[in-house]
């Protein structure tokens, strides 16, 4: 059985700030989830479907008020 490692990088601030928007305009899921997701569907990583849900339980693009508008 696999454990968990823990990934750490240093982006600038501004990157960071970036990614967060992103990750905002995605209905507000979590920098795991969504750099989990670009992995997955850049390199065709195999990520389980339970990674890609963050702690909230949303997958990528089920944010709140999508349709709003």
């Amino acid at each position: 059985m696999d454990e968990d490692a823990i990934v750490q990088i240093r982006v600038t601030k501004a990157l960071r700030n970036e990614i967060a928007q992103i990750a905002l305009n995605q209905g507000g899921m979590t920098f795991r989830a969504l750099i989990l997701s670009a992995l997955k569907a850049t390199y065709g990583l195999e990520v389980a479907d339970s990674d890609l849900r963050d702690r909230r339980g949303r997958q990528a693009g089920e944010g709140v008020g999508q349709g709003d508008g």
